[in-house]
């Protein structure tokens, strides 16, 4: 299945299951526009690292780093 077809068929099964955003990260496509998505804030393409992760993640600093504009 050419993958194009499989991003827009695995968008309509999946929608309100909360699965597009992963799909279009995979494909690479989050980084467009629709609706009311603008992709203007780069830094907000990827979520926040919860600070309790980043605190339990290894006793090195700088270990885990907070993603940008968090």
């Amino acid at each position: 299945m050419v993958p194009g077809l499989l991003l827009r068929e695995r968008g309509f099964e999946l929608y309100w299951e909360r699965q597009r955003r992963t799909d279009m990260m995979t494909f690479d496509k989050y980084k467009g526009t629709w609706t009311e998505k603008t992709n203007t804030d780069k830094n907000k393409r990827l979520f926040p690292i919860p600070q309790n992760a980043i605190n339990g993640a290894s006793n090195l600093p700088g270990y885990l780093v907070q993603n940008p504009g968090y």
